[in-house]
């Protein structure tokens, strides 16, 4: 009988041996593995949200076209004195009054912000209703333009009114 406890006893110490030095560390490398696949799934499903997500907003993106070009139109990347003065020449031109002068001012940058002012003066002739429509021209306009005082003269001699106008228009 001792016989058969002592192989009993070794086949016991062999199996167990067998199972703490080969199947575990490999059942450990294993799940450590399963882990490494589960977090990896994990980041794939994040990065195929996010990409819908991206896709999603460029649709609505495309779809907002419209007012996104006035929005870039109203706020221009391209701090072009010529464009701010030939916007003022064609308003002048379309609504009847006549552009005497333009005195760009100069050019600010807005303390903590990337926008730029740019201050012009102009001295329009014209009469009451042409000088509207100016106006009109000039608040309609995509771009950013504020008027910020007004003075008007009546020349002695019976001619046009003139009118001097001083604005800021913004860019970025």
């Amino acid at each position: 009988m001792t016989n058969y406890s002592f192989y009993i006893i070794i086949a016991l110490s062999l199996s167990l041996l067998l199972i703490f030095g080969l199947v575990l560390p490999r059942y450990r490398d294993w799940d450590s593995l399963n882990q490494e696949i589960l977090k990896r799934g994990i980041e794939f499903r994040s990065q195929e949200n996010y990409f819908q997500e991206i896709q999603r907003i460029s649709g609505k993106l495309k779809e907002n076209q419209d007012s996104l070009s006035k929005i870039e139109s109203a706020l221009p990347e391209d701090r072009s004195l010529p464009q701010v003065l030939n916007f003022f020449q064609k308003a002048a031109s379309q609504s009847g009054t006549t552009l005497k002068h333009i005195v760009p001012v100069f050019v600010v940058l807005e303390r903590g912000q990337n926008i730029r002012t740019t201050k012009v003066n102009l001295v329009l002739g014209g009469d009451y209703y042409s000088f509207k429509n100016f106006l009109s021209l000039v608040e309609k306009s995509a771009r950013l333009i504020e008027v910020e005082n007004i003075y008007f003269s009546y020349p002695k001699e019976g001619g046009p009114f003139i009118f001097n106008i001083s604005t800021k228009t913004y860019s970025y």
